[in-house]
């Protein structure tokens, strides 16, 4: 797995966009996922359609990026994370 770290605002969104766009892999977001298409179209670059937390569950795609990965555990365990640890290896 590849991890992504920088502040708000620094380009993690438009990062997994290009990553997304070399292979074809959807992005998962806990909010708008609209906001993924919208900035996609203004790179000029083709993504797949980025999937909701409930897509994903439904249809358990075989990979995903996550964007913003703590707004994701948040939404699906109902409290903050205030800790975790990441293998971050690139399998």
């Amino acid at each position: 797995m590849k991890v992504i770290c920088k502040g708000r605002g620094e380009g993690k969104t438009t990062d997994l966009i290009k990553l997304s766009a070399e292979t074809g892999v959807p992005i998962l977001r806990a909010g708008n996922i609209w906001y993924v298409t919208d900035l996609a179209e203004e790179m000029g670059l083709s993504i797949p359609k980025p999937m909701s937390i409930r897509e994903a569950k439904e249809t358990r795609p075989d990979r995903v990026y996550i964007d913003d990965v703590d707004h994701v555990l948040r939404w699906l365990l109902g409290t903050d994370v205030e800790a975790c640890t990441l293998t971050p290896t690139d399998d």
